[in-house]
């Protein structure tokens, strides 16, 4: 697995948990490119400090991250 868990989800009807997971990137700048305009929501987890990245088909990714899970 590497550092950064990329995930996409229609608002709505997220599948849940590791069925969201779209896949893995050694970069956040590699992360970014795999979303995609196809889902509403999309997360990116640094599985390194726990900071998530999100956004929604209005916003555009932030740098900073959203929240913190550790």
């Amino acid at each position: 697995m590497l550092r950064y868990l990329v995930f996409t989800f229609k608002h709505f009807y997220p599948d849940g948990g590791v069925n969201d997971l779209r896949g893995d990137a050694a970069t956040l700048d590699e992360a970014r490119s795999m979303v995609t305009r196809n889902c509403d929501v999309y997360q990116i987890l640094d599985t390194e400090t726990g900071s998530v990245y999100q956004m929604n088909k209005t916003a555009t990714l932030k740098d900073e991250a959203l929240y913190h899970f550790r």
